[in-house]
Order: C-alpha cells, then structure tokens, then sequence
C-alpha cells in the first residue's frame, strides 16, 4: 500500500509543478514583447493541459485557462473553461467570481446591434441549461435516463436558438 500511496503523492507534486509553471508563464506575459506574447502563452496553456492530464478532476487548471482566454480577449472561451472549472470534481471556488465578472462586464457594454442582442440572449440561456444541466450530473444510476434527457434538451436548444429557430422549452 505505500508504494500507491508514493504514486498519488508524486502525481499530486506533478499537478502543483505544472500549475505552478502555468502560472509562473502567464505572469511573464505581461513582462515579455507582444513578439514573444503569443508563444508564452501557448507554452502556459499546455503547462495547464498537462497539469489536467495528470488530474483531470481539478478545476483549477480550467479557472487559469479562462483567465489566459480572457487576457487574449476570448469572452466565450473563457466563460467555457471557468464552466468547466465550476463543473469538476474538486471545483475552482473562485472560478464562480471570475464568471460572474466576465458576464456583467459583456452584460454592462453596449450591445450595437440586434443580432449581438439575441446571440448574448441565447448564450445566457444556453449558459443557464449548462448549469442546470450539471446540476443534474451527480444523480444516481436511476435517473440516468432524467439527466440524459436535460443534456439532450440542452443541446437541441443551443442548436435551434443558433441556428435562429424558435425552440420552446
């Protein structure tokens, strides 16, 4: 039994490493030429998809990734990877925070035309049926069938709301 326990401390040491490095990268962004901007970031990004690979079910990878979307003016991607980190299994507290901010900042700037309107609308909503949906996630074998159904209804809404056909729920 130690030898496991070894092996989960020394994969447990790895994911910090990487995090750590992933972070250790985005702060030098700031620091570093726009020449050299696009290639840190990429090295920061699979410093954090390692850190994954090793633990898929933290959040915290998820969370940094959003920030690095956020910083490269990537609303949608970083609303996706701060859901997911809301969404693992050893969630990114402050994950919930961070998404808060990026929807009332997109919320609190003016909207120019009516087609920005309805896409803004429709991820809202499609954002409200990810949530409920993973909500569901947890529930037991017998209502499998109930939390298939939510992911079906959520993504047959997502498809019709942008493809600008009327889906009633």
């Amino acid at each position: 039994m130690p030898a496991k326990e070894d092996g989960d401390k020394d994969a447990k040491a790895v994911y910090k490493c990487l995090v750590f490095l992933g972070d250790l990268m985005r702060y030098k962004i700031e620091l570093s030429a726009s020449t050299e901007k696009t290639f840190i970031i990429g090295i920061s990004k699979k410093y954090y998809h390692q850190a994954l690979a090793v633990d898929p079910h933290q959040g915290q990878p998820y969370n940094q990734l959003a920030a690095l979307s956020g910083s490269q003016c990537q609303g949608l991607v970083g609303i996706y990877y701060y859901l997911r980190s809301l969404t693992s299994e050893n969630k990114f507290e402050a994950a919930e925070a961070n998404l808060k901010k990026i929807l009332d900042k997109s919320a609190s700037q003016d909207v120019k035309n009516k087609e920005e309107k309805k896409v803004a609308k429709n991820l809202a909503i499609l954002l409200q049926d990810l949530i409920f949906e993973e909500s569901t996630k947890n529930l037991s074998n017998v209502n499998m069938h109930a939390n298939f159904l939510c992911q079906n209804h959520a993504l047959r809404n997502f498809t019709f709301r942008f493809a600008g056909k009327p889906w009633n729920r």
